[in-house]
């Protein structure tokens, strides 16, 4: 009787057992789910959010930025701008606090068809690969567009 008792019991235990991982593995999958993963590798540079804090989709929990590629914005006088294409070669010189410059070269990716009043200008936006982290957001620079061919009306 009392090794029946005892077999029971182990039984018993082998089944909570099974239910407390079961109920175990539930809770990591609902844990899971809860993870926010950045879709993309970068710096953290402001957290919105601190763990624990209930957010609700669309919430800005951090930002995190990626400077392996670099898109610089510039102006060129609207007369210039006709002349621009997307794909053109563009040079950027970048100079930094501490005195170093440096020449990178890009491709022009948009030219605005819409004209700055003020100064009678297009916007034009360039990028450039930036796997050394050279440039930085708000570094100040010189952009140049380099024209292979004139363009066709």
């Amino acid at each position: 009787m009392a090794e029946e008792r005892a077999l029971l019991e182990v039984e018993k235990a082998k089944v909570e057992h099974e239910q407390l991982k079961t109920e175990a593995k539930v809770a990591e999958e609902a844990l899971h789910e809860l993870e926010i993963v950045a879709p993309f590798t970068g710096r953290l540079v402001k957290v919105h959010k601190q763990g624990g804090e209930f957010v609700k989709e669309g919430d800005e929990i951090a930002e995190i930025i990626n400077i392996d590629l670099v898109k610089l914005q510039g102006y060129v006088p609207i007369d210039d701008a006709r002349r621009l294409r997307p794909g053109a070669k563009v040079s950027a010189l970048v100079k930094r606090a501490d005195g170093s410059i440096k020449t990178m070269f890009g491709s022009l990716t948009f030219v605005d068809i819409r004209v700055e009043l003020v100064t009678e200008s297009c916007r034009v936006l360039a990028v450039f690969r930036n796997a050394d982290h050279y440039l930085r957001p708000g570094l100040r620079q010189t952009m140049t567009v380099h024209l292979a061919e004139p363009p066709r009306e």
